[in-house]
């Protein structure tokens, strides 16, 4: 009996300890993305503002990647901007919460300075290189990168994880 439960524990210890070494991690981009077009755009709303932000603009900031099972059943390697440098490109007051919307309409709101994690926020563009199709939860998503293991083993929720952005804005 007590020989089976050492057993038990030092399993769990080392399938514990592979899952952690292949662990999802944020990592800068090592090279820039390639031009592509494409028909998707950001709507970014700003009180009484508004424009179409496009995939190229973008990607013109700096990039990272993850590579992960995420949620709703689309894995690969993910790559993007972070949340945070899009919205200070978009030059939104970081004090104010952010609006997200999806193609189908969830929608979920974020507190950057009260957000904990808000750094590591992936806004995804692409998906294993390629523009994300709306089949795959394109066109953009995001990413939070700090619990991204606690989420792809379902220790932890994924109610803040958006896919299928078609708009950012802040709110006052």
């Amino acid at each position: 009996m007590r020989r089976s439960v050492w057993f038990s524990v030092l399993v769990v210890f080392f399938l514990g300890f592979s899952t952690f070494s292949n662990a999802a991690s944020l990592q800068s981009a090592k090279a820039p993305f390639s031009e592509a077009k494409s028909e998707f755009s950001l709507l970014v709303r700003s009180g009484h503002n508004k424009r179409e932000l496009s995939l190229a603009e973008i990607e013109s900031l700096k990039h990272y990647e993850i590579t992960m099972n995420a949620p709703g059943g689309v894995n690969g390697k993910f790559s993007g901007v972070l949340l945070a440098d899009l919205i200070k490109y978009l030059k939104f007051d970081p004090s104010k919460r952010l609006y997200l919307r999806a193609v189908d309409d969830y929608k979920i709101t974020l507190q950057p300075q009260k957000e904990l994690g808000f750094d590591q926020i992936l806004f995804v563009t692409r998906l294993d290189g390629h523009v994300i199709s709306l089949i795959n939860k394109g066109p953009f998503k995001i990413i939070w990168a700090h619990n991204a293991n606690e989420v792809e083993s379902g220790l932890a929720s994924s109610v803040k994880w958006i896919w299928s952005i078609v708009e950012i804005r802040e709110i006052p």
